[in-house]
């Protein structure tokens, strides 16, 4: 009893709003009990200040002005309520639950001895905690819509009676379902609130940032115009955030997305903070750019404002020869068709692939539209290779007269696969968001172009890799200056690689070119931003490095032309 004892009367004094570190100290929480009179020894004192009103005798007054501790803590406009001793306590537990979900099943006194608060309503936050965690509906459906926003579910959630079933007897009794237009307006609130948080920290950045602008239509066939700015955290982290995503119901010209662009680059005190814009390839985002040269203060006179999506030039030129290998590998694609619609068929294959050791699997098929789709079939049905031939040669080469599969076609799904594979790294590499890729295009690049001169050795592939190398260089028979910039930097390449990787590019290509003149003209870049970041932190911070006798321009040619190592001129695949 000593110990239980000892135990109660070491709880915490505070007592948490929400889950994070809010708290408010418990003063009264042991209330003296006068006799067990009407609210003496009410819960809701330990969230409320009592100060006896004017004109009370300073011993044993009677009527008091209450005020709440969470409104004061939260900033909230702190309202008086008057209460006399020996009443109820209604009107402030109501203001409690209204306002804050506080509510008399989770703090209570009373229990075996009066004057001790009891151990309900706590529970560790973490394992090994100690940390006391409250249930607070407000921010429950804080949380809800932030969960229902990025997992794009419908305000109808938290109506739903099935969920309320759920979380009151696995998680939380209290819980009861959320409407679906307090879902809406929950979610309108905190994304003002973001909005304008992300306004503010703008308004204080003092880095360059990146955007990335496309036109997008729903399935409703209504277009919209998204804005993604792209920044590096103070943790070196790089970071990104939606801006805008509004209709756009005029025409899609280039003055028009420009003039959408420039209204959201106000909106969040990004003038002068411009690094690059990244579009696709449409004519209209090129017209825009224009604009963007002509009206905006950019970095080295908008030298390296403009970044052509990658993801999509490697797009249009995989789409320009996907559509003529669809007859060579019609033979695989009709295996595929049988295996997965006929049950004979079906019973067979599986039968095969029991003799032959392999597990049964289910292919899916490839669309015309999706590139990858044909380059994920092929790369499942590669291994497969003896159980397709033997079903489609006993059982359709043999019956309409067609031509049998043999090793020669074998061949060409195997250099088909290795082309698409090459296409689909790139595509990833293109599209990663938290990690930096702009040093990574030149080798994605030189990956592609070796696997197309590969696949032009095969006579029946010539006409298809025609056609992807010609939309190929609609865009990269010149590297932008970004790119070999990126690879400047890149301590594994450095000035000598870069020129090693823009001879290996061209000479795949049969181009004769003088890479010597972009390497030359990437470096003086870079001398370029040096004395633009130098002059403008001049003064601001120390360098944490020995600073060097020779002249700036001598550090850097010689920092830029000594990489570290090299493996290969395209290392990263």
């Amino acid at each position: 009893m000593l110990l239980i004892s000892f135990f109660l009367l070491c709880l915490p004094t505070q007592v948490p709003h929400t889950q994070e570190s809010q708290t408010f100290v418990a003063s009264g929480s042991t209330t003296k009990n006068t006799g067990g009179r009407k609210g003496d020894i009410s819960w809701v004192w330990l969230f409320y200040n009592k100060v006896p009103q004017d004109g009370e005798p300073s011993q044993c007054p009677k009527n008091f002005l209450c005020t709440c501790k969470v409104c004061a803590q939260e900033g909230k406009p702190v309202i008086p309520y008057k209460w006399k001793k020996g009443t109820g306590t209604g009107t402030l537990a109501r203001h409690l639950e209204s306002k804050h979900g506080l509510d008399a099943k989770n703090y209570k006194s009373g229990g075996g001895k009066k004057n001790q608060p009891t151990m309900s309503g706590y529970a560790t936050s973490a394992p090994g905690g100690g940390k006391p965690f409250f249930y607070n509906r407000q921010d429950m459906i804080d949380n809800m819509a932030k969960y229902v926003c990025m997992t794009e579910q419908p305000f109808t959630y938290g109506d739903s009676e099935e969920l309320e079933e759920f979380v009151k007897l696995s998680l939380q009794p209290l819980y009861y379902k959320v409407s679906r237009q307090t879902l809406k307006r929950r979610t309108q609130k905190q994304y003002e609130k973001t909005r304008n948080e992300l306004i503010a920290f703008f308004s204080t950045y003092k880095n360059r940032v990146c955007l990335t602008s496309d036109c997008w239509t729903s399935k409703q066939g209504e277009p919209y115009l998204c804005i993604t700015v792209h920044w590096i955290g103070d943790d070196f982290r790089l970071e990104k955030r939606i801006i805008a995503f509004d209709l756009m119901e005029e025409r899609h010209t280039g003055y028009n997305i420009y003039t959408r662009i420039n209204n959201t680059i106000n909106e969040f005190n990004l003038n002068n903070k411009i690094m690059s814009i990244s579009f696709d390839n449409a004519s209209a985002n090129t017209k825009c750019i224009e604009y963007v040269k002509l009206n905006m203060n950019l970095i080295l006179n908008g030298e390296l404002i403009h970044i052509r999506c990658c993801a999509h030039i490697v797009n249009l030129s995989a789409q320009e020869g996907i559509s003529m290998l669809y007859p060579l590998l019609n033979p695989i694609r009709q295996v595929i068709k049988w295996i997965r619609n006929g049950m004979n068929f079906r019973r067979e294959y599986i039968n095969l692939c029991a003799k032959l050791g392999l597990r049964p699997k289910k292919w899916s098929l490839d669309t015309p539209t999706r590139w990858n789709s044909t380059y994920k079939m092929l790369k499942d049905v590669i291994a497969y290779k003896n159980v397709i031939t033997t079903l489609y040669n006993e059982h359709v080469g043999s019956k309409n007269d067609e031509v049998l599969i043999d090793e020669s076609m074998w061949t060409l799904a195997k250099h088909v696969c290795d082309l698409l594979r090459a296409y689909k790294d790139a595509t990833n590499v293109f599209s990663q968001v938290y990690d930096p890729n702009v040093h990574c295009v030149i080798l994605s690049c030189c990956s592609i172009v070796d696997e197309l001169n590969n696949c032009n050795n095969i006579i029946c592939l010539q006409p298809v890799v025609a056609k992807m190398k010609s939309k190929w260089l609609d865009y990269f028979t010149k590297f932008p200056t970004i790119y070999c910039v990126g690879l400047l930097f890149d301590p594994c390449v450095k000035a000598k690689g870069l020129k090693d990787d823009l001879d290996f590019y061209y000479g795949a290509l049969g181009y004769e070119y003088n890479t010597q003149l972009d390497v030359d003209y990437a470096i003086g870049i870079v001398h370029q931003l040096y004395a633009l970041y130098e002059n403008e932190l001049s003064g601001q911070c120390e360098p944490t490095y020995k600073k060097s006798k020779m002249p700036t321009n001598t550090v850097l040619d010689h920092r830029l032309a000594n990489k570290i190592f090299r493996k290969s001129s395209f290392f990263f695949f």
